[in-house]
């Protein structure tokens, strides 16, 4: 594996396990008699990329910008910090990985989500998920195409992973109204 490859899979695995519940049992049993699924655990299973979010963040108001140094700021009244409400994804990798799996691909080569997913469940060992994917597709039996595969989704990864939900149209007053 490369050095540039291993930073990337780093990166991946990193906010991927960040997304991961903690906890996936509770004490409690379900109907069967197995362990019930804790309500983190239980939502990131039912999401599928879409869930949101409203966070509220302080941030620096841009007020010093202004012309004449004795206007009123409307937006900080004048305390120089504003509070920023921004509509994000619950699971933002999650959210990335639905998308990747809409990306047209090549015949007889895996879909960007499946190499990753792949990838996620090895725990970033590229020779197991060549492994678990060969089976299915021949390709991956070659280790140089691996990971130049492997490499190529998570480039594709990182143009399509974000955490903000995409731009709706009304301006930040008219979504600090909404949020209020």
């Amino acid at each position: 594996m490369t050095p540039a490859l291993a930073v990337l899979t780093q990166d991946f695995l990193e906010r991927a396990r960040d997304e991961l519940p903690a906890r996936l049992h509770t004490r409690e049993l379900d109907a069967g008699g197995a362990p019930e699924w804790s309500r983190g655990f239980s939502a990131y299973l039912s999401d599928n990329g879409s869930a949101t979010a409203i966070v509220e963040s302080q941030d620096f108001c841009n007020h010093p910008t202004l012309t004449d140094a004795r206007a009123h700021c409307p937006t900080c009244d004048d305390s120089g910090l504003r509070v920023r409400v921004r509509h994000v994804h619950r699971h933002p990798m999650k959210s990335a990985l639905t998308r990747l799996s809409k990306m047209p691909v090549p015949y007889g080569r895996p879909r960007f989500d499946k190499v990753l997913w792949a990838l996620l469940v090895a725990d970033g060992n590229l020779g197991m998920a060549m492994q678990a994917l060969s089976g299915e597709y021949a390709c991956m039996g070659n280790t140089a195409f691996a990971e130049r595969w492997t490499a190529t989704a998570l480039l594709k990864l990182r143009g399509v992973f974000r955490e903000d939900v995409g731009y709706r149209g009304i301006s930040e007053n008219q979504s600090i109204e909404e949020a209020a």
